[in-house]
């Protein structure tokens, strides 16, 4: 699969490439039913396509798109190894080719909170299939959140005093939203960002960034720059 860009990271129009490649096809794998492979969790009937969560842990579940074919279902694995927090299906016609194209928008979540520390990361990633040639046109990050907090208290020389009944001594942190809102038409990409990022704290404190509208207009290879 191919990640073209991560547009999160720029900080103006400059930062973005003047294409972005369609990726190769790629195999996929057949199965005749969808009995004991999970359970349905969204269908898009309109492209005879079901989200399957195939297994689930602490890390998120494990999902593939399953599409009706001869004889049985193709299996599209929704990216995200360790689990994906969420997933979101859509539709697009992008292509006018007759085919609509399938939009998956995933979120991975991961950290920890503790009394001491605490680290929290979010990545927002969306991909764009044509699922007759059984190619991504698009895989894009796009966004990422990141919270970190330390905390100092009074020393415990005992080991006996739990924290909440202890004295923070003081309390440092960094946060950062970088996010952008993708959206398909007939033949186009449209990119604003958003520095939208739910789940994190205080986000309103963070500073405002200029705004910035990036498109890109359909080729044949792949997503060129307007």
């Amino acid at each position: 699969m191919l990640l073209p860009t991560v547009p999160l990271l720029a900080q103006d129009e400059l930062a973005f490439p003047d294409s972005l490649l369609f990726g190769v096809p790629v195999d996929v794998t057949h199965v005749r039913t969808l009995d004991s492979m999970g359970t349905i969790r969204t269908e898009l009937p309109e492209v005879q396509a079901t989200l399957i969560e195939m297994k689930t842990s602490w890390y998120g579940g494990v999902y593939a798109l399953a599409v009706t074919s001869a004889g049985g279902f193709d299996l599209f694995p929704i990216p995200g190894a360790a689990g994906v927090d969420d997933v979101q299906l859509s539709t697009a016609n992008v292509r006018g080719n007759g085919h609509l194209q399938v939009v998956v928008r995933t979120m991975n979540h991961a950290g920890r909170t503790g009394w001491e520390h605490a680290l929290h990361e979010r990545e927002w990633r969306v991909q764009l299939w044509d699922l007759q040639e059984r190619r991504c046109l698009l895989d894009l990050v796009s966004g990422h959140s990141h919270e970190e907090w330390t905390n100092t208290w009074v020393p415990d020389s005992t080991g006996l005093i739990p924290y909440e009944e202890r004295t923070m001594l003081s309390s440092t942190g960094e946060m950062s939203c970088d996010t952008y809102d993708v959206s398909f038409a007939h033949g186009m990409i449209t990119l604003v960002r958003t520095d939208d990022c739910p789940g994190m704290e205080d986000q309103d404190d963070l500073p405002k960034r200029v705004p910035l509208t990036v498109r890109y207009t359909l080729g044949k290879d792949g997503w060129l720059k307007q």
